[in-house]
C-alpha cells in the first residue's frame, strides 16, 4: 500500500470511545456521551467502510468527527479513519484523518483534500497485527493509502458522528451543526476473507449522543430496512 507523511498530530483532540459499558448486543437505541450512528456486535471484525457527503457547518467554535472503525465500543481498542469538521473564528476547515485508540492521536492526513460538499469513503481493514486506512475523495477521484501497526480491536463495527474530546482535559468540544449526514455504504466484515454485511443484520443497534443532562445532542434511528444507508441529525452542539 501507499505511504506518505502526514502532517502534525492534532494533539489537541481524541476521539472518545467512553460508551456504555454494554455486556452484549441491545437492538434498543444507547446513549453515548460522544457518539451518534450505529454499532455492531460481530465476532472478529476486520473491515468497516462508508461514504458520505462531507456536510457544511452552520455553526462556530465547534467540530464534528465523522468516521468508520472497528472497536471501541466498551472502551475496547479502536482503529478509525474519517473526516474532521472544524470551526475556529468563523473559518471552517475539513481533514481526512486516522487514529489507533488509545495507543495515540488523531493522525491529520494531508491528502486527498476535502471541502464541504465532497462526496468522500473511508474504509479501515485489520489484518494480523495491522490496520490499513483508505480515504478516498470521490469528488476529484483521489484516494490515499496507509498501514500502521496496532492492538487487536475490540469486537465492533461503527459508523459514527462524534464529538471529540479535549487533550488534555476533561470537556467535549461543542458539537457542529451539520444538519442531518446520511452514511451510505455502512458496511462491515468479519474474518480472514471478509464478506460485507449490512448494520441491519440484526445484531447492531443504534446510537444516541445524550450529554450530562440528559439532553439528546445529535440522533439516529439505525440503518434503514432497504439497505446499509444510516442518518445522523443534528440537535444541539453541547
Amino acid at each position: 500500500m501507499t505511504s506518505f507523511t502526514c502532517a502534525a498530530p492534532l494533539a489537541s483532540r481524541s476521539t472518545t470511545p467512553k460508551t456504555p459499558n454494554i455486556l452484549s448486543p441491545n437492538l434498543d437505541t444507547q446513549p453515548s456521551p460522544s457518539w451518534a450512528g450505529a454499532v455492531a456486535s460481530a465476532s472478529e471484525p476486520t473491515l468497516a467502510t462508508m461514504e458520505w457527503n462531507e456536510p457544511a457547518d452552520s455553526t462556530i467554535d465547534d467540530e464534528a468527527l465523522f468516521w468508520a472503525g472497528i472497536g471501541g465500543w466498551n472502551d475496547s481498542n479502536l482503529i478509525q479513519t474519517g473526516t474532521e469538521m472544524n470551526d475556529g473564528a468563523g473559518l471552517t476547515y475539513h481533514q481526512f484523518w486516522y487514529e489507533s485508540w488509545p495507543s495515540e492521536t488523531i493522525q491529520p492526513v494531508s491528502a486527498p483534500t476535502v471541502v464541504a460538499g465532497d462526496d468522500v469513503a473511508v474504509q479501515v481493514r485489520y489484518e494480523g497485527g495491522i490496520a490499513f486506512f483508505t480515504d478516498c475523495n470521490m469528488s476529484n477521484n483521489t484516494c490515499s493509502n496507509y498501514s500502521e501497526t496496532v492492538p487487536s480491536p475490540g469486537a465492533t463495527a461503527e459508523c459514527v458522528a462524534e464529538r471529540p474530546l479535549e487533550q488534555p482535559g476533561s470537556f467535549y468540544f461543542p458539537l457542529s451543526n451539520f444538519g442531518t449526514v446520511v452514511f451510505t455504504n455502512c458496511i462491515y466484515g468479519v474474518g480472514e476473507n471478509p464478506v460485507a454485511v449490512y448494520f441491519t443484520s440484526g445484531n447492531s443497534w443504534p446510537v444516541d449522543m445524550v450529554n450530562s443532562s440528559g439532553q439528546v445532542l445529535a440522533s439516529s434511528p439505525g440503518p434503514d430496512s432497504s439497505g446499509p444507508n444510516l442518518a445522523v441529525t443534528w440537535h444541539l452542539a453541547g
